[in-house]
């Protein structure tokens, strides 16, 4: 390393001259989750929980009239094919959110929205066999959208350390 530069020791870990300023940094590795998608309370990291029920069509109508941001944390439980899950949101992924917009990749949506970058690697999405079904802040792909001839909603709802949700 002349005058500045950066060296990788070993994997993760840096060695930076700076000025003639040596400096030793490693890499934050970042947590990673992933659950199967059913119904139940799970602890995701970042001190965030997630609670998953199940409801079916007139009950959620029922609690949708009291709760009405409820609609975006809910989805067509029939409607997803095969093994689905909860996981973190990665590089490349994608969601069709209407008829009218074609698929879009979460990390446009989260850029026009605003949402940090730092905050982009702790947002939940969940995922069947044929893709991602529901983005946290966006809601349900327009697949498993809940309509008048669903039979069982999956209502997703994420906490904070304190018990507030963060997805109203």
């Amino acid at each position: 390393l002349k005058d500045s530069g950066t060296l990788e020791i070993s994997k993760n870990k840096f060695l930076i001259n700076k000025d003639n300023y040596l400096q030793f940094k490693q890499k934050q590795i970042t947590n990673y989750f992933q659950i199967d998608f059913m119904e139940g309370n799970f602890f995701l990291f970042g001190e965030r929980n997630v609670e998953i029920f199940l409801v079916d069509y007139k009950k959620y109508k029922l609690i949708e009239k009291n709760f009405p941001n409820i609609l975006k944390n809910a989805v067509d439980y029939d409607k997803i094919r095969g093994k689905a899950i909860l996981r973190q949101k990665v590089d490349g992924d994608s969601i069709k959110l209407s008829l009218k917009s074609g698929t879009k990749s979460l990390k446009k949506l989260y850029q026009e929205k605003k949402i940090p970058p730092e905050k982009r690697k702790q947002m939940s999405v969940a995922q069947d066999d044929e893709g991602i079904f529901w983005a946290e802040d966006f809601g349900s792909s327009i697949r498993t959208k809940v309509t008048e001839n669903t039979k069982k909603v999956a209502v997703i709802n994420l906490y904070n350390c304190d018990g507030e949700r963060v997805n109203i």
